[in-house]
């Protein structure tokens, strides 16, 4: 991504392709969202790379404020590292998620131990069944 982002000659080249590089930014946002770090570093280099495609543009001639309006490199790197900034914030999330549901599996895994050692000691057989009372489960002490 970062090698087509440089490789671009006018500005509507890069508005054109700006949204299926979002598209890519939140698909790695996904794939690496374990890894905050990583998703961070990345995000801001395709950040840094997009706006300075933008600034490249300018200095090669493009009258980009007359173009797109006053300070245009100002709005685009803000919109850049305001996309940057929300998928940081989403994957900080999505972690924040796995973890609590990972934490409560645990916790019930440890509840449902417990109820079993407590079965066991009061009876002297125990069953577990599903849903079709097919015996899954059958301790003898």
């Amino acid at each position: 991504m970062t090698a087509t982002v440089l490789m671009y000659q006018t500005s509507e080249q890069l508005l054109f392709d700006r949204y299926n590089i979002a598209i890519e930014r939140i698909a790695l946002c996904l794939v690496i969202g374990g890894c905050l770090q990583l998703t961070v570093a990345i995000n801001v280099l395709l950040a840094c790379c997009q706006v300075a495609s933008w600034a490249r543009c300018e200095l090669d001639g493009e009258q980009l404020d007359d173009k797109y309006g006053s300070y245009s490199i100002v709005w685009f790197a803000m919109h850049e590292f305001l996309l940057t900034f929300t998928l940081c914030a989403v994957t900080i999330a999505s972690n924040g998620r796995l973890q609590a549901e990972a934490q409560i599996n645990m916790q019930a895994r440890a509840v449902e131990k417990a109820l079993r050692r407590l079965l066991t000691m009061t009876y002297d057989v125990t069953m577990q069944v599903n849903e079709q009372l097919i015996i899954q489960q059958d301790t003898l002490d």
